[in-house]
């Protein structure tokens, strides 16, 4: 079987959200600097020129990090609308709240921002609905142009069905991950000021 009949089998046959409620409050954020993430500080600010809620390493990155959790977007209920970030480097028992960015850190950054233009391709951001940008076809087409590897996305729907994730949010994964690899910030930013600008 080759690996697009492989994918399109996962996107059919995949299989529910679980989040981890965690909460947000006002913290110092760390501004992106330097030449080589201008283009994710543009993405930074495109999140909360929107209306997002965005946090770098709030407390609640405690109980992430120990599960191995690096950041969320929270889509709907009493958190909707607000994204954090876990960066790599921070220790809660430090008590910094600015530290450099990794490219895992980026790679988060862009991973949870296309789930805020997923959440606002139906509706607005934080309502609780989302989908995915791509038909399914063409979404098998864009995970396997992105680079994920065969064993990646195999690993991804594996640990996505262990947390019991429906069919259609293991699908919202697989092209957040896909798009995070393969999307460069700012085009990920232009479609956040797109999709959920409040006079789109």
């Amino acid at each position: 079987m080759n690996l697009h009949a492989i994918m399109i089998k996962f996107l059919v046959a995949l299989v529910s959200f679980s989040a981890l409620a965690v909460p947000a409050a006002a913290y110092s954020e760390y501004e992106i600097q330097g030449d080589l993430y201008t283009q994710h500080q543009v993405l930074w600010n495109a999140i909360k020129s929107v209306g997002v809620k965005a946090y770098l390493n709030p407390p609640g990155c405690k109980v992430l990090k120990k599960d191995g959790i690096s950041g969320m977007y929270f889509p709907g209920g009493k958190y909707g609308g607000r994204l954090v970030v876990c960066q790599n480097n921070y220790n809660p028992q430090e008590g910094k709240a600015k530290v450099n960015w990794t490219e895992d850190d980026l790679n988060t950054l862009r991973h949870e921002a296309h789930h805020l233009v997923q959440d606002c391709r139906v509706g607005g951001f934080g309502d609780g609905k989302g989908s995915i940008l791509f038909d399914k076809e063409r979404l098998a087409n864009f995970i396997l142009s992105s680079g994920l590897s065969k064993s990646r996305v195999e690993t991804i729907v594996s640990e996505y069905k262990t947390m019991d994730y429906e069919n259609d949010e293991i699908l919202m994964e697989l092209e957040a991950f896909a798009a995070a690899k393969a999307v460069p910030a700012h085009i990920i930013a232009k479609k956040v000021v797109e999709f959920c600008s409040p006079h789109k």
